[in-house]
Protein backbone atom coordinates (compact mmCIF):
# COMPACT_ATOMS: atom_id res chain seq x y z
CA UNK A 1 0.00 0.00 0.00
CA UNK A 2 1.17 3.52 -0.81
CA UNK A 3 0.18 6.57 1.26
CA UNK A 4 0.60 10.17 0.15
CA UNK A 5 3.51 11.93 1.86
CA UNK A 6 1.33 14.92 2.73
CA UNK A 7 -1.24 12.69 4.46
CA UNK A 8 1.54 10.97 6.42
CA UNK A 9 2.81 14.37 7.57
CA UNK A 10 -0.67 15.61 8.53
CA UNK A 11 -1.37 12.48 10.59
CA UNK A 12 2.14 12.62 12.13
CA UNK A 13 2.85 9.03 11.18
CA UNK A 14 6.18 7.69 12.40
CA UNK A 15 8.49 7.13 9.44
CA UNK A 16 11.11 4.41 9.07
CA UNK A 17 13.85 5.38 6.58
CA UNK A 18 14.91 2.62 4.20
CA UNK A 19 18.56 1.64 4.02
CA UNK A 20 18.02 0.58 0.41
CA UNK A 21 15.37 2.75 -1.34
CA UNK A 22 13.59 1.23 -4.33
CA UNK A 23 11.27 2.20 -7.20
CA UNK A 24 7.68 1.12 -7.86
CA UNK A 25 5.61 1.46 -11.04
CA UNK A 26 2.00 2.68 -10.91
CA UNK A 27 -0.68 0.89 -12.88
CA UNK A 28 -2.15 2.63 -15.92
CA UNK A 29 -0.07 5.80 -15.84
CA UNK A 30 3.20 3.90 -15.97
CA UNK A 31 4.92 6.32 -13.59
CA UNK A 32 7.95 5.37 -11.50
CA UNK A 33 7.91 6.45 -7.85
CA UNK A 34 10.92 6.39 -5.52
CA UNK A 35 10.22 4.86 -2.08
CA UNK A 36 12.59 6.05 0.66
CA UNK A 37 10.57 5.45 3.84
CA UNK A 38 7.81 3.26 5.30
CA UNK A 39 5.33 3.49 8.13
CA UNK A 40 3.60 0.57 9.84
CA UNK A 41 -0.02 1.36 10.69
CA UNK A 42 -3.16 -0.62 11.62
CA UNK A 43 -5.91 -0.46 8.98
CA UNK A 44 -9.56 -0.44 10.05
CA UNK A 45 -12.63 -0.68 7.80
CA UNK A 46 -15.75 1.30 8.72
CA UNK A 47 -19.00 -0.68 8.48
CA UNK A 48 -21.70 1.78 7.44
CA UNK A 49 -24.48 -0.58 8.57
CA UNK A 50 -23.25 -1.29 12.08
CA UNK A 51 -21.56 2.13 12.34
CA UNK A 52 -18.40 0.59 13.76
CA UNK A 53 -14.76 -0.02 12.85
CA UNK A 54 -13.32 -3.46 12.17
CA UNK A 55 -9.56 -3.77 12.60
CA UNK A 56 -8.03 -5.84 9.79
CA UNK A 57 -4.29 -5.95 10.33
CA UNK A 58 -1.16 -3.82 10.34
CA UNK A 59 0.38 -2.97 6.98
CA UNK A 60 3.63 -1.46 5.81
CA UNK A 61 2.61 1.75 4.04
CA UNK A 62 5.09 3.07 1.47
CA UNK A 63 5.31 6.88 1.70
CA UNK A 64 5.49 8.62 -1.68
CA UNK A 65 4.48 11.94 -3.36
CA UNK A 66 1.39 10.57 -5.12
CA UNK A 67 -1.64 12.57 -6.23
CA UNK A 68 -4.24 10.76 -4.10
CA UNK A 69 -4.31 9.98 -0.36
CA UNK A 70 -3.93 6.19 -0.61
CA UNK A 71 -3.33 3.35 -3.08
CA UNK A 72 -4.45 -0.03 -1.75
CA UNK A 73 -2.58 -3.00 -3.21
CA UNK A 74 -3.32 -6.70 -3.55
CA UNK A 75 -2.24 -7.63 0.02
CA UNK A 76 -4.89 -5.26 1.39
CA UNK A 77 -7.77 -6.76 -0.59
CA UNK A 78 -6.60 -10.29 0.14
CA UNK A 79 -6.56 -9.44 3.86
CA UNK A 80 -10.21 -8.36 3.84
CA UNK A 81 -11.23 -11.38 1.73
CA UNK A 82 -12.39 -9.40 -1.30
CA UNK A 83 -10.39 -11.36 -3.88
CA UNK A 84 -7.30 -13.47 -4.35
CA UNK A 85 -4.99 -13.83 -7.32
CA UNK A 86 -1.75 -15.37 -8.48
CA UNK A 87 0.82 -12.51 -8.46
CA UNK A 88 3.03 -14.31 -11.00
CA UNK A 89 0.25 -14.70 -13.54
CA UNK A 90 -0.82 -11.10 -12.93
CA UNK A 91 2.70 -9.96 -13.74
CA UNK A 92 2.40 -11.83 -17.06
CA UNK A 93 -0.70 -9.70 -17.84
CA UNK A 94 -3.12 -12.65 -17.46
CA UNK A 95 -4.57 -14.34 -14.41
CA UNK A 96 -7.57 -15.70 -12.56
CA UNK A 97 -9.10 -13.74 -9.69
CA UNK A 98 -11.56 -14.99 -7.10
CA UNK A 99 -13.94 -12.11 -6.45
CA UNK A 100 -16.32 -12.72 -3.51
CA UNK A 101 -16.29 -16.47 -4.23
CA UNK A 102 -16.70 -16.24 -8.04
CA UNK A 103 -13.78 -17.01 -10.37
CA UNK A 104 -13.03 -14.33 -12.98
CA UNK A 105 -10.48 -14.67 -15.80
CA UNK A 106 -9.01 -11.34 -16.77
CA UNK A 107 -6.36 -9.98 -19.06
CA UNK A 108 -4.35 -6.95 -18.05
CA UNK A 109 -4.02 -4.63 -21.02
CA UNK A 110 -1.82 -1.61 -21.55
CA UNK A 111 -3.82 1.45 -20.63
CA UNK A 112 -3.67 4.95 -22.00
CA UNK A 113 -1.91 7.53 -19.84
CA UNK A 114 -4.13 8.74 -17.02
CA UNK A 115 -5.58 12.15 -17.89
CA UNK A 116 -7.22 13.02 -14.60
CA UNK A 117 -10.57 12.68 -12.84
CA UNK A 118 -13.73 13.83 -14.65
CA UNK A 119 -17.30 14.20 -13.43
CA UNK A 120 -19.86 12.21 -15.46
CA UNK A 121 -23.65 12.16 -15.56
CA UNK A 122 -25.73 9.30 -14.17
CA UNK A 123 -26.80 8.34 -17.71
CA UNK A 124 -23.21 8.04 -18.90
CA UNK A 125 -22.20 6.08 -15.81
CA UNK A 126 -25.04 3.59 -16.36
CA UNK A 127 -23.93 3.07 -19.97
CA UNK A 128 -20.40 2.35 -18.78
CA UNK A 129 -21.75 -0.24 -16.34
CA UNK A 130 -23.75 -1.91 -19.13
CA UNK A 131 -20.74 -1.96 -21.45
CA UNK A 132 -18.55 -3.81 -18.94
CA UNK A 133 -19.48 -7.34 -17.92
CA UNK A 134 -18.22 -6.75 -14.40
CA UNK A 135 -17.46 -3.52 -12.58
CA UNK A 136 -16.86 -2.88 -8.90
CA UNK A 137 -16.05 0.48 -7.34
CA UNK A 138 -14.27 1.09 -4.06
CA UNK A 139 -14.59 4.31 -2.05
CA UNK A 140 -11.74 5.00 0.38
CA UNK A 141 -12.03 7.82 2.88
CA UNK A 142 -8.96 8.92 4.85
CA UNK A 143 -9.57 10.28 8.34
CA UNK A 144 -7.74 10.21 11.68
CA UNK A 145 -8.64 7.14 13.71
CA UNK A 146 -10.13 7.76 17.13
CA UNK A 147 -7.66 6.51 19.70
CA UNK A 148 -10.41 5.21 22.00
CA UNK A 149 -11.80 3.02 19.20
CA UNK A 150 -8.51 1.23 18.56
CA UNK A 151 -6.40 1.50 21.73
CA UNK A 152 -4.07 -1.24 20.54
CA UNK A 153 -2.93 0.89 17.61
CA UNK A 154 -2.07 3.84 19.86
CA UNK A 155 0.00 1.67 22.20
CA UNK A 156 2.30 0.57 19.38
CA UNK A 157 3.85 4.04 19.12
CA UNK A 158 4.58 4.23 22.87
CA UNK A 159 8.09 3.48 24.13
CA UNK A 160 8.19 0.29 26.16
CA UNK A 161 9.42 1.99 29.32
CA UNK A 162 6.43 4.40 29.27
CA UNK A 163 3.76 1.86 28.31
CA UNK A 164 2.51 1.16 31.84
CA UNK A 165 2.27 4.87 32.66
CA UNK A 166 0.39 5.82 29.48
CA UNK A 167 -2.04 2.90 29.75
CA UNK A 168 -2.95 4.14 33.23
CA UNK A 169 -4.12 7.51 31.86
CA UNK A 170 -5.50 6.31 28.50
CA UNK A 171 -9.11 6.11 29.69
CA UNK A 172 -9.12 9.51 31.40
CA UNK A 173 -6.72 11.92 29.70
CA UNK A 174 -6.69 10.55 26.14
CA UNK A 175 -10.42 10.03 25.64
CA UNK A 176 -12.65 12.06 23.33
CA UNK A 177 -14.89 14.43 25.26
CA UNK A 178 -17.14 17.38 24.42
CA UNK A 179 -17.84 18.11 28.09
CA UNK A 180 -17.44 21.68 29.25
CA UNK A 181 -14.40 22.30 31.47
CA UNK A 182 -14.83 22.84 35.21
CA UNK A 183 -15.27 26.32 36.62
CA UNK A 184 -11.72 27.42 37.43
CA UNK A 185 -12.66 30.27 39.77
CA UNK A 186 -10.07 33.03 39.79
CA UNK A 187 -8.51 31.62 36.62
CA UNK A 188 -11.65 32.27 34.57
CA UNK A 189 -10.95 34.69 31.74
CA UNK A 190 -11.74 38.38 32.24
CA UNK A 191 -11.68 41.21 29.70
CA UNK A 192 -10.94 44.53 31.39
CA UNK A 193 -11.47 47.59 29.20
CA UNK A 194 -9.71 50.93 29.12
CA UNK A 195 -11.93 53.43 31.00
CA UNK A 196 -14.28 55.29 28.67
CA UNK A 197 -14.18 52.64 25.93
CA UNK A 198 -17.29 52.12 23.81
CA UNK A 199 -18.43 48.88 22.12
CA UNK A 200 -16.65 48.14 18.86
CA UNK A 201 -18.35 46.36 15.96
CA UNK A 202 -17.39 45.66 12.35
CA UNK A 203 -19.41 45.40 9.17
CA UNK A 204 -20.05 42.04 7.55
CA UNK A 205 -17.60 41.04 4.85
CA UNK A 206 -18.74 39.28 1.66
CA UNK A 207 -17.92 35.57 1.72
CA UNK A 208 -17.71 32.92 -0.98
CA UNK A 209 -19.88 29.80 -0.99
CA UNK A 210 -17.01 27.66 0.31
CA UNK A 211 -16.36 30.12 3.13
CA UNK A 212 -20.05 30.26 4.08
CA UNK A 213 -20.24 26.46 4.16
CA UNK A 214 -17.16 26.24 6.40
CA UNK A 215 -18.51 29.02 8.64
CA UNK A 216 -21.86 27.27 9.08
CA UNK A 217 -20.11 23.99 9.84
CA UNK A 218 -17.93 25.67 12.48
CA UNK A 219 -20.86 27.51 14.09
CA UNK A 220 -22.93 24.31 14.27
CA UNK A 221 -20.06 22.56 16.03
CA UNK A 222 -19.52 25.40 18.51
CA UNK A 223 -23.24 25.58 19.30
CA UNK A 224 -23.54 21.81 19.77
CA UNK A 225 -20.65 21.82 22.25
CA UNK A 226 -22.07 24.94 24.00
CA UNK A 227 -18.81 26.80 23.48
CA UNK A 228 -20.80 29.72 22.03
CA UNK A 229 -24.34 30.98 22.51
CA UNK A 230 -26.62 33.38 20.67
CA UNK A 231 -26.21 37.00 21.69
CA UNK A 232 -27.75 40.49 21.64
CA UNK A 233 -24.43 42.22 22.32
CA UNK A 234 -23.56 45.72 21.04
CA UNK A 235 -20.09 44.34 20.26
CA UNK A 236 -19.32 42.46 17.06
CA UNK A 237 -16.13 41.07 15.54
CA UNK A 238 -16.09 40.03 11.90
CA UNK A 239 -15.14 36.70 10.35
CA UNK A 240 -11.79 36.17 8.61
CA UNK A 241 -10.27 33.06 7.06
CA UNK A 242 -6.75 31.69 7.16
CA UNK A 243 -5.30 29.12 4.78
CA UNK A 244 -4.19 25.90 6.45
CA UNK A 245 -0.90 24.21 5.62
CA UNK A 246 -2.94 21.35 4.17
CA UNK A 247 -4.68 23.66 1.72
CA UNK A 248 -8.04 24.05 3.48
CA UNK A 249 -9.42 27.14 5.21
CA UNK A 250 -9.73 27.91 8.91
CA UNK A 251 -12.38 30.18 10.41
CA UNK A 252 -10.98 32.99 12.59
CA UNK A 253 -12.37 36.08 14.28
CA UNK A 254 -11.04 39.62 13.92
CA UNK A 255 -10.77 40.90 17.50
CA UNK A 256 -8.48 43.83 16.62
CA UNK A 257 -11.08 46.38 17.73
CA UNK A 258 -11.64 44.69 21.10
CA UNK A 259 -7.91 44.18 21.67
CA UNK A 260 -7.25 47.88 21.04
CA UNK A 261 -9.40 48.90 24.04
CA UNK A 262 -8.41 46.01 26.34
CA UNK A 263 -6.09 46.55 29.30
CA UNK A 264 -3.13 44.29 28.59
CA UNK A 265 -2.27 41.35 30.82
CA UNK A 266 1.53 41.36 31.20
CA UNK A 267 1.89 37.76 32.37
CA UNK A 268 5.25 36.80 30.78
CA UNK A 269 5.68 33.86 28.44
CA UNK A 270 8.78 31.66 28.90
CA UNK A 271 12.05 32.88 27.42
CA UNK A 272 13.57 30.38 24.98
CA UNK A 273 17.10 31.06 26.22
CA UNK A 274 16.03 30.29 29.79
CA UNK A 275 14.23 27.15 28.59
CA UNK A 276 17.44 25.92 26.97
CA UNK A 277 19.38 26.35 30.20
CA UNK A 278 16.90 24.14 32.09
CA UNK A 279 17.58 21.18 29.78
CA UNK A 280 21.18 20.56 30.84
CA UNK A 281 21.82 16.81 31.00
CA UNK A 282 18.43 15.80 29.56
CA UNK A 283 18.39 12.70 27.32
CA UNK A 284 14.69 11.84 27.16
CA UNK A 285 11.96 14.24 26.05
CA UNK A 286 8.18 14.01 26.00
CA UNK A 287 6.18 16.69 24.21
CA UNK A 288 2.54 16.87 25.30
CA UNK A 289 -0.15 18.75 23.38
CA UNK A 290 -3.38 19.64 25.13
CA UNK A 291 -6.73 19.15 23.43
CA UNK A 292 -8.69 22.37 22.76
CA UNK A 293 -6.30 24.15 25.09
CA UNK A 294 -7.68 27.70 25.00
CA UNK A 295 -11.24 26.41 25.37
CA UNK A 296 -10.44 25.14 28.88
CA UNK A 297 -11.20 28.51 30.49
CA UNK A 298 -14.67 29.98 31.02
CA UNK A 299 -15.18 33.64 30.21
CA UNK A 300 -16.61 35.63 33.10
CA UNK A 301 -20.38 36.01 32.43
CA UNK A 302 -20.19 39.81 32.44
CA UNK A 303 -17.47 39.76 29.75
CA UNK A 304 -18.98 37.27 27.30
CA UNK A 305 -20.84 39.91 25.29
CA UNK A 306 -17.50 41.52 24.40
CA UNK A 307 -16.50 38.42 22.40
CA UNK A 308 -19.55 38.64 20.13
CA UNK A 309 -19.05 37.69 16.47
CA UNK A 310 -21.23 38.96 13.62
CA UNK A 311 -22.09 36.46 10.90
CA UNK A 312 -24.66 36.03 8.19
CA UNK A 313 -26.26 33.38 10.39
CA UNK A 314 -26.67 35.61 13.42
CA UNK A 315 -24.82 37.14 16.37
CA UNK A 316 -23.00 34.81 18.76
CA UNK A 317 -20.82 35.21 21.84
CA UNK A 318 -18.25 32.87 23.38
CA UNK A 319 -18.78 31.02 26.64
CA UNK A 320 -15.20 29.69 26.61
CA UNK A 321 -12.03 31.64 25.85
CA UNK A 322 -11.45 31.84 22.06
CA UNK A 323 -8.34 32.39 19.99
CA UNK A 324 -7.46 35.92 18.89
CA UNK A 325 -7.80 37.80 22.18
CA UNK A 326 -4.65 39.65 23.21
CA UNK A 327 -4.71 38.41 26.82
CA UNK A 328 -5.52 34.77 26.02
CA UNK A 329 -1.89 33.49 25.91
CA UNK A 330 -1.05 35.11 29.23
CA UNK A 331 -4.20 33.79 30.89
CA UNK A 332 -3.53 30.22 29.77
CA UNK A 333 0.16 30.44 30.69
CA UNK A 334 -0.83 31.55 34.19
CA UNK A 335 -3.13 28.52 34.49
CA UNK A 336 -0.39 26.12 33.35
CA UNK A 337 2.11 27.63 35.79
CA UNK A 338 -0.31 26.82 38.62
CA UNK A 339 -1.16 23.35 37.28
CA UNK A 340 2.47 22.23 36.97
CA UNK A 341 3.42 23.88 40.25
CA UNK A 342 6.67 22.68 41.82
CA UNK A 343 7.42 20.40 38.84
CA UNK A 344 8.06 23.45 36.68
CA UNK A 345 11.75 23.77 35.68
CA UNK A 346 12.60 20.57 37.56
CA UNK A 347 11.32 18.12 34.97
CA UNK A 348 8.91 20.10 32.79
CA UNK A 349 8.65 23.44 31.04
CA UNK A 350 5.60 24.85 29.30
CA UNK A 351 5.12 27.42 26.56
CA UNK A 352 1.37 28.18 26.59
CA UNK A 353 -0.09 24.78 25.57
CA UNK A 354 3.17 23.04 24.56
CA UNK A 355 4.35 20.97 27.54
CA UNK A 356 7.90 19.58 27.41
CA UNK A 357 8.98 17.01 30.01
CA UNK A 358 12.70 16.17 30.17
CA UNK A 359 14.82 13.72 32.17
CA UNK A 360 18.41 12.40 32.27
CA UNK A 361 17.41 8.68 32.08
CA UNK A 362 14.44 6.45 31.30
CA UNK A 363 13.64 5.57 34.92
CA UNK A 364 13.47 9.21 35.96
CA UNK A 365 11.53 10.07 32.80
CA UNK A 366 8.85 7.49 33.64
CA UNK A 367 8.35 9.14 37.03
CA UNK A 368 8.39 12.66 35.57
CA UNK A 369 5.84 11.92 32.83
CA UNK A 370 3.56 10.22 35.36
CA UNK A 371 3.76 13.27 37.61
CA UNK A 372 2.93 15.69 34.79
CA UNK A 373 0.00 13.60 33.54
CA UNK A 374 -1.34 13.31 37.08
CA UNK A 375 -1.34 17.12 37.42
CA UNK A 376 -3.23 17.43 34.12
CA UNK A 377 -5.75 14.79 35.21
CA UNK A 378 -6.39 16.57 38.51
CA UNK A 379 -7.27 19.76 36.61
CA UNK A 380 -9.37 18.06 33.87
CA UNK A 381 -7.00 19.03 31.06
CA UNK A 382 -7.24 16.47 28.26
CA UNK A 383 -4.31 15.39 26.08
CA UNK A 384 -4.26 15.05 22.30
CA UNK A 385 -2.41 11.72 22.32
CA UNK A 386 -2.18 11.55 18.53
CA UNK A 387 0.05 14.65 18.38
CA UNK A 388 2.24 13.90 21.40
CA UNK A 389 5.80 12.57 21.28
CA UNK A 390 6.67 10.20 24.14
CA UNK A 391 10.14 9.46 25.49
CA UNK A 392 12.06 10.61 22.41
CA UNK A 393 15.77 11.56 22.18
CA UNK A 394 14.78 14.57 20.06
CA UNK A 395 11.58 16.63 19.81
CA UNK A 396 10.58 19.83 18.04
CA UNK A 397 8.91 22.56 20.06
CA UNK A 398 8.57 26.31 19.62
CA UNK A 399 10.49 26.19 16.35
CA UNK A 400 13.50 24.42 17.89
CA UNK A 401 14.80 20.88 18.02
CA UNK A 402 15.71 19.79 21.55
CA UNK A 403 18.06 16.81 21.80
CA UNK A 404 20.90 15.34 23.86
CA UNK A 405 23.26 17.60 21.88
CA UNK A 406 21.46 20.77 22.91
CA UNK A 407 19.11 22.99 20.96
CA UNK A 408 19.22 23.84 17.27
CA UNK A 409 17.01 25.53 14.72
CA UNK A 410 14.15 23.44 13.38
CA UNK A 411 14.10 22.65 9.67
CA UNK A 412 10.77 24.45 9.30
CA UNK A 413 12.44 27.71 10.36
CA UNK A 414 15.23 27.27 7.85
CA UNK A 415 12.65 26.76 5.10
CA UNK A 416 11.13 30.16 5.95
CA UNK A 417 14.44 31.96 5.53
CA UNK A 418 13.38 35.10 3.67
CA UNK A 419 12.35 37.85 6.04
CA UNK A 420 13.23 35.80 9.11
CA UNK A 421 17.02 35.77 9.18
CA UNK A 422 17.09 37.88 12.33
CA UNK A 423 15.66 34.84 14.09
CA UNK A 424 19.05 33.11 13.69
CA UNK A 425 21.02 35.90 15.34
CA UNK A 426 22.12 33.78 18.30
CA UNK A 427 23.15 30.85 16.10
CA UNK A 428 25.35 32.51 13.46
CA UNK A 429 28.79 33.90 14.13
CA UNK A 430 29.38 37.40 12.74
CA UNK A 431 25.75 37.63 11.62
CA UNK A 432 25.72 41.44 11.58
CA UNK A 433 28.93 41.53 9.53
CA UNK A 434 27.59 39.05 6.97
CA UNK A 435 24.21 40.77 6.68
CA UNK A 436 25.58 44.35 6.68
CA UNK A 437 25.16 44.91 2.88
CA UNK A 438 21.56 43.74 3.11
CA UNK A 439 20.86 45.77 6.26
CA UNK A 440 22.11 48.88 4.47
CA UNK A 441 19.37 48.50 1.87
CA UNK A 442 16.75 49.08 4.57
CA UNK A 443 17.90 52.65 5.17
CA UNK A 444 15.41 55.39 4.32
CA UNK A 445 18.01 57.49 2.48
CA UNK A 446 19.64 54.53 0.71
CA UNK A 447 18.71 53.73 -2.87
CA UNK A 448 17.90 50.06 -3.44
CA UNK A 449 20.70 48.77 -5.64
CA UNK A 450 21.41 45.04 -5.90
CA UNK A 451 25.04 44.48 -6.83
CA UNK A 452 27.49 41.60 -6.54
CA UNK A 453 28.22 42.69 -2.96
CA UNK A 454 24.57 42.24 -1.92
CA UNK A 455 24.34 38.94 -3.78
CA UNK A 456 27.44 37.60 -2.03
CA UNK A 457 26.00 38.64 1.34
CA UNK A 458 22.72 36.91 0.52
CA UNK A 459 24.48 33.70 -0.53
CA UNK A 460 26.74 33.78 2.54
CA UNK A 461 23.73 34.24 4.81
CA UNK A 462 21.96 31.27 3.22
CA UNK A 463 25.02 29.10 3.83
CA UNK A 464 25.34 30.36 7.41
CA UNK A 465 21.68 29.66 8.15
CA UNK A 466 21.66 26.15 6.68
CA UNK A 467 24.88 25.19 8.50
CA UNK A 468 24.13 26.82 11.86
CA UNK A 469 25.79 24.78 14.63
CA UNK A 470 24.07 23.09 17.54
CA UNK A 471 24.27 25.27 20.66
CA UNK A 472 25.03 23.36 23.84
CA UNK A 473 23.14 24.04 27.05
CA UNK A 474 24.97 26.46 29.34
CA UNK A 475 26.60 24.72 32.30
CA UNK A 476 27.25 27.15 35.19
CA UNK A 477 29.81 24.72 36.68
CA UNK A 478 31.98 24.65 33.56
CA UNK A 479 34.64 27.25 32.61
CA UNK A 480 33.56 29.93 30.13
CA UNK A 481 35.63 31.05 27.14
CA UNK A 482 34.74 34.22 25.23
CA UNK A 483 36.11 35.64 22.00
CA UNK A 484 35.21 39.03 20.49
CA UNK A 485 36.16 40.79 17.29
CA UNK A 486 35.59 44.00 15.36
CA UNK A 487 35.58 44.34 11.57
CA UNK A 488 35.35 48.12 11.40
CA UNK A 489 31.61 48.19 10.68
CA UNK A 490 30.31 45.37 12.90
CA UNK A 491 31.22 43.75 16.21
CA UNK A 492 30.76 40.09 17.10
CA UNK A 493 31.63 37.46 19.68
CA UNK A 494 31.05 33.90 20.76
CA UNK A 495 30.84 32.09 24.08
CA UNK A 496 32.11 28.52 24.40
CA UNK A 497 32.44 25.81 27.05
CA UNK A 498 34.35 22.55 27.30
CA UNK A 499 32.31 19.46 26.53
CA UNK A 500 32.89 15.80 27.29
CA UNK A 501 30.93 14.88 24.19
CA UNK A 502 32.19 14.78 20.65
CA UNK A 503 33.38 18.29 19.75
CA UNK A 504 31.61 19.99 16.88
CA UNK A 505 33.45 22.09 14.26
CA UNK A 506 33.95 25.61 15.52
CA UNK A 507 34.10 28.80 13.43
CA UNK A 508 37.44 29.62 11.84
CA UNK A 509 38.35 32.52 14.17
CA UNK A 510 38.42 30.05 17.07
CA UNK A 511 40.93 27.79 15.37
CA UNK A 512 43.16 30.74 14.56
CA UNK A 513 43.80 31.19 18.28
CA UNK A 514 46.54 28.67 19.05
CA UNK A 515 47.57 29.88 22.49
CA UNK A 516 44.85 27.93 24.30
CA UNK A 517 45.24 24.16 24.08
CA UNK A 518 41.64 23.55 25.15
CA UNK A 519 40.05 25.56 22.32
CA UNK A 520 39.57 22.65 19.85
CA UNK A 521 37.39 20.95 22.50
CA UNK A 522 35.10 23.96 22.87
CA UNK A 523 31.49 23.86 21.76
CA UNK A 524 29.44 27.03 21.15
CA UNK A 525 26.92 28.25 23.72
CA UNK A 526 25.86 31.45 21.97
CA UNK A 527 26.89 33.99 19.35
CA UNK A 528 26.59 37.78 19.43
CA UNK A 529 26.84 40.38 16.69
CA UNK A 530 25.52 43.79 15.78
CA UNK A 531 26.23 46.54 13.28
CA UNK A 532 28.15 49.63 14.44
CA UNK A 533 26.52 53.04 14.29
CA UNK A 534 28.15 55.99 12.54
CA UNK A 535 30.05 57.27 15.56
CA UNK A 536 31.39 53.83 16.51
CA UNK A 537 32.87 53.27 13.04
CA UNK A 538 35.12 56.30 13.65
CA UNK A 539 36.58 54.89 16.88
CA UNK A 540 40.28 53.92 16.85
CA UNK A 541 40.90 50.21 16.20
CA UNK A 542 41.79 49.40 19.81
CA UNK A 543 38.61 51.15 21.05
CA UNK A 544 36.50 49.20 18.54
CA UNK A 545 37.95 45.95 19.88
CA UNK A 546 37.22 47.08 23.44
CA UNK A 547 33.70 48.10 22.37
CA UNK A 548 33.09 44.57 21.08
CA UNK A 549 34.16 43.08 24.42
CA UNK A 550 32.07 45.50 26.53
CA UNK A 551 28.91 45.12 24.42
CA UNK A 552 29.29 41.33 24.36
CA UNK A 553 29.57 41.11 28.16
CA UNK A 554 26.68 43.53 28.74
CA UNK A 555 24.39 41.77 26.27
CA UNK A 556 25.02 38.24 27.53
Amino acid sequence: MVIQDRVAEEQRLQRKPLEHPYNIDTAGAGQTIRITSLTTQPIAIFNNISQSYALIASFNLEIAPIGIPLISGLPFFEAIGTFTCDPDSFARKTGTFTVRGAAKSVKRERQKPFQGVAAVSTKRFNKQLQHNQYCEAFAIHIQPTVEADTPESAHKSWPTFLDSVLRKFAETLFRESDDLPPDRGDNNFHIDLVPGSKPVFQTLRPLSQDQLAELRKQLDHLLSTEWIQRSKSPWGASVVFAVKKTGGIRVCWDYCGLNAVTIKDRTPLPNLKEMRNQLLGARFYTLIYLKDAYHQLFIAPEDREKTAIRTRFGLFEYVLMPFGLCNAPGAFQRLMNQVLGDLYDLCVICYVDDILSFSPNSTKHREDVAGVLKRLENHSLYVNAGKCHWGQPEVESCGHLFSVNGMRIADSKIAAFLGLTNYFLDYIERYAEIAAPLSALQGVKTAFEWTSKEQEAFDALKVAVTTAPVLVTFNPDSPIYAHTDSSGYAISGWLGQLSDGKPLPMPLPIHRVQAMEQLPKLRPVLFFSRKMNGAETRYPVHEQELLALVRFLKTN
